[in-house]
């Protein structure tokens, strides 16, 4: 189900600001908010999920999520508005933040303590799979039949998930009812974990060091004359990832947390620099080998991190924070370096974004790795 709703999700994004451009005249920076407005509703998403599964339980959250998931996918065909287009976006990104978070939890709360780490990789190669598939079928879709063979693709996939879902066994993980007097104000803690806070902005300033890749590699590749690069980058990046989530794992469960992401982290400094220095298009494709051992690695790691630090009461909470700080660092970054490309170009923003990481490493380093990261 991962797999089928990653899918959708890289179908949509990979096509969705060009295809407001073509469809609407939409200008750059709307066309922009419409692809980008999925990932902002993702994260509303991701704030509310814990309570919500608290509330209802993990299966009607997935069967319910995946329906409108089906239903956006369907209206995307008859969408004639840019406003409505943008309204399917939030709807649809707040349905796949749900789903994902859910269905995360739930995975992290049935994997044995022991085997956190292996299962966690096992179960990250279904977004690998649709990282890597998704961009080349959009393209290809969007080539030979058009925008509708596109969003006819997306209800196919949902579909998918819905039949998926129907076979799904997950711990409910709703909360007991408590018969004493009911707690009317929310607390910051019902929709982030605080033990889970401080290691989370590790993975939120990795976001914003990804988010240069996701938003700005194709531009930066026609600037190096060496578009065709940009495609042999994401498979070279998905094979890497592929391998290192069937493997790495065991090395987390059996020496720590330390022993994978010190690499992790210093590797994608490493492809960060790589890219800012990269003066041909094979320089590009060698930096996808440190970006995606790199960033690929850092989500199932950083997910059994967050794990470990809590209760089984709080796995959905705990998810959900990691979630949050990813996105909202992915999502939000690009308008950040949007203002800075034309200071410092590509070259200098891809250098300051190794700058990033190792200020994510050295945070980590005071705020987990010295204390509880060891084996």
């Amino acid at each position: 189900m991962s797999f089928f709703t990653s899918l959708v999700f890289y179908l949509s994004l990979t096509m969705m600001s060009l295809y407001a451009v073509e469809r609407f005249r939409a200008n750059e920076t709307t066309a922009g908010f419409a692809a980008s407005s999925f990932i902002l509703s993702a994260v509303g998403a991701r704030v509310t999920s814990g309570s919500l599964i608290s509330a209802f339980g993990r299966r009607r959250i997935v069967i319910t999520g995946v329906l409108i998931y089906m239903a956006v996918s369907a209206l995307y065909l008859v969408a004639d508005d840019i406003v409505l287009l943008i309204i399917l976006r939030f709807v649809h990104g707040f349905a796949f933040g749900a789903l994902a978070t859910t269905i995360t939890s739930g995975v992290m709360t049935i994997l044995p303590v022991q085997r956190r780490g292996e299962g966690a990789g096992y179960y990250g190669v279904s977004s690998t799979l649709a990282t890597a598939v998704g961009p080349l079928l959009a393209v290809l879709l969007v080539g030979t039949w058009g925008y509708e063979a596109l969003f006819l693709g997306c209800i196919v996939f949902s579909s998918g998930a819905f039949a998926a879902a129907l076979f799904l066994c997950l711990p409910e993980g709703r909360a007991a009812r408590c018969k004493g007097p009911q707690r009317n104000r929310a607390k910051l803690s019902d929709f982030f974990d605080l033990a889970v806070l401080p290691v989370s902005i590790v993975i939120g300033l990795a976001g914003v060091a990804y988010s240069g890749v996701l938003a700005y590699l194709a531009p930066y590749a026609r600037q190096l004359e060496a578009s065709w690069s940009v495609g042999v980058f994401y498979f070279v990046y998905s094979l890497v990832v592929l391998a290192g989530r069937l493997t790495l794992g065991r090395v987390q469960d059996a020496r720590g947390d330390n022993a994978v992401m010190y690499p992790v982290l210093a590797l994608f400094a490493v492809g960060m620099v790589l890219l800012g220095c990269a003066g041909s298009a094979w320089m590009l494709v060698l930096s996808a080998l440190f970006v995606g051992f790199g960033f690929g690695m850092l989500i199932p790691t950083m997910q059994v991190i967050a794990v470990n630090l809590v209760s089984p009461g709080r796995i959905n909470t705990a998810v959900a924070t990691i979630y949050i700080l990813l996105d909202t660092g992915t999502g939000l970054a690009p308008l950040v370096l949007g203002l800075l490309i034309p200071i410092v170009g590509y070259s200098g923003m891809y250098l300051s974004l190794g700058g990033v990481l190792v200020t994510a490493l050295l945070l980590y380093v005071v705020v987990h790795g010295r204390h509880r990261g060891r084996r």
